[in-house]
């Protein structure tokens, strides 16, 4: 990484459809991490089946969801990992939403995709979108979203985690 993430621990999550390696096992595995945030219920709503076949996989078949730009992807597939994670969803609770307003130096005003305050920022790209440009993105956004601890960037394959060290 780059100079400017250095207090930044980094994981990356690729999604994908390896008959080996059922989903579902790799979530069960991250469900302390997301338990510890009071945030993984047990009646997901979304299989992980489900969750491939609409959104497709690294080097597989992609889903009817696959083409869609930033914008109109950003926000449902947002909602499909609440439903396949068995989460809450933005909205649900008090500084928990889409679209969180940050003003970057020089009065520019950038946008984090989702956003809960004092946990994470959230910044999507379309598949194949330039992950370490949309975390330099967040980064500037973060600070007057008083740094949440968690920041997420995402091309929909690729879900980068950094958190502070």
């Amino acid at each position: 990484m780059s100079g400017d993430t250095e207090n930044f621990h980094c994981q990356d999550f690729t999604f994908f459809a390896d008959p080996l390696v059922p989903f579902s096992s790799i979530l069960h595995c991250q469900k302390p991490y997301f338990q510890s945030y009071g945030l993984f219920a047990d009646n997901a709503a979304m299989s992980p089946q489900d969750f491939i076949a609409k959104w497709g996989a690294p080097d597989g078949v992609p889903g009817p969801s696959f083409a869609l730009n930033e914008e109109q992807g950003a926000q449902s597939h947002f909602l499909d990992l609440c439903e396949l994670l068995g989460v809450p969803k933005p909205g649900s609770a008090e500084g928990y939403l889409f679209e969180e307003k940050g003003v970057v130096i020089g009065r520019r005003i950038g946008y984090a995709d989702v956003f809960m305050r004092g946990v994470f920022a959230w910044e999507n790209k379309a598949p194949g979108g330039n992950l370490d440009a949309a975390f330099r993105q967040l980064l500037a956004y973060s600070f007057a979203m008083s740094s949440p601890p968690i920041l997420v960037v995402s091309d929909r394959f690729t879900i980068r985690i950094h958190s502070w060290s």
